[in-house]
């Protein structure tokens, strides 16, 4: 396994782009299977736009993300100025499965899964349109 993570304080989400993935191709061996990526709501309004060039970056990688108050990534974190983070991670012999759960009961959909099918689950919440507590 092998993970890395790189943040981009670019004011333009095409220019945090760009870094992100320098960044990330300057440090992994070979493409990630996962890119966790993370922008600030200063590029909320480009949102749509950077899944596309993080799969043309990255093919065949599983992506996920969000925009968020806060960024985290390449050991720093900030709030309140542009800022985009790429965690991502080569994963030898793991599937990644991506799911949207719209609704906090449907978690339950994921059972019946066996513990080789998955040990693990990373959660993406928007705490303003869903209810972390019963989540």
């Amino acid at each position: 396994m092998q993970w890395v993570s790189v943040m981009s304080r670019a004011d333009s989400a095409a220019d945090a782009l760009d870094e992100v993935i320098d960044g990330v191709w300057r440090q992994l061996d070979a493409t990630p299977d996962l890119v966790a990526v993370f922008a600030s709501r200063h590029h909320a309004r480009a949102a749509s736009m950077i899944p596309g060039p993080l799969a043309r970056a990255f093919e065949g990688a599983t992506i996920v993300g969000c925009v968020a108050d806060s960024i985290v990534g390449d050991g720093e974190e900030e709030e309140r100025v542009p800022a985009l983070s790429v965690t991502a991670a080569r994963l030898p012999d793991v599937t990644c499965r991506v799911h949207l759960i719209n609704d906090p009961n449907d978690l339950r959909s994921l059972d019946g899964r066996t513990d080789d099918e998955m040990c693990a689950m990373m959660v993406l919440v928007d705490s303003f349109t869903m209810n972390t507590n019963t989540l």
